[in-house]
């Protein structure tokens, strides 16, 4: 069963068969564009342990994102 509509990351990952049988991120592909996100300092909480809202609880962006 697919699990991309419930991950949190699924906005960050280019895996090609999307969607796919990939619970918990076995088959994460980064998107090329991807970078630490500065709100949260790369740690997905702000301020912890609330999630970060800007990426979701992942501690990653898309470049574009970030503005």
């Amino acid at each position: 069963m697919s699990d991309c509509q419930h991950c949190n990351a699924e906005h960050l990952c280019i895996y090609e068969y999307k969607p796919c049988d990939c619970f918990d991120m076995r088959k994460f592909k980064p998107h090329p564009d991807m970078v630490g996100c500065d709100a949260c300092e790369k740690s997905g909480v702000n301020p912890y342990p609330i999630m970060c809202k800007v990426c979701s609880g992942t501690g990653a962006v898309i470049k574009s994102d970030k503005g």
